[in-house]
């Protein structure tokens, strides 16, 4: 990546090839990260010779056999041997498994975490009752009276900055709690 642009994607062993191939010959004396480090910081033109030449990302260099799948294929300038041929990809950006999988996943883990660690669940049971015994009696009586607006949106503000900051509480008064108890 280099200036939110991507200069490279693919195999680290296909890099001077590709490097070769775009007009950049990597020296011996260099390893092809530093090269490449020191190419893009050179000049922004370079930054785009190397995006135009991967399609900002949308092509993958790897090792593959087969060329049926190939776009292209780039050959060093010294040779045409095998460990020279790169051959370029259209990376596939599709998701293994689909959104509603992934999501039941999450939430059954999030239950088995709940199920093994209670105490969790009756900080945050204890946390939230506590919290609405406060601010219902800060503002009982207040719902009917269309006079104190700005007691109202104080309600409102005190409501929002608890939904807000609940979920961030938990783990601190979980961290204080398992401090106390290793002491």
């Amino acid at each position: 990546m280099a200036n939110g642009l991507c200069v490279y994607n693919g195999s680290p062993t296909q890099l001077v090839p590709f490097l070769s191939a775009a007009g950049y010959s990597c020296p011996p004396n260099y390893t092809p990260a530093d090269y490449v480090i020191e190419l893009i910081h050179s000049e922004s033109s370079i930054v785009n010779t190397l995006k135009e030449a991967i399609e900002n990302g949308k092509l993958n260099v790897k090792e593959i056999s087969d060329e049926e799948n190939s776009l292209e294929t780039f050959h060093g300038e010294e040779s045409c041997s095998d460990e020279n041929k790169v051959t370029i990809q259209k990376s596939d950006l599709d998701f293994s498994s689909p959104f509603h999988v992934q999501f039941f996943l999450l939430l059954s883990r999030m239950m088995l975490q709940m199920k093994r660690n209670r105490i969790i669940l009756y900080i945050q049971f204890f946390y939230h009752l506590l919290s609405g015994l406060v601010i219902a009696g800060i503002f009982t009586k207040i719902g009917n009276d269309a006079t104190q607006i700005m007691v109202l949106l104080k309600y409102c503000i005190c409501c929002v900055v608890f939904f807000s900051y609940t979920y961030t509480m938990i783990p601190i008064l979980l961290c204080k709690l398992y401090q106390i108890s290793m002491l």
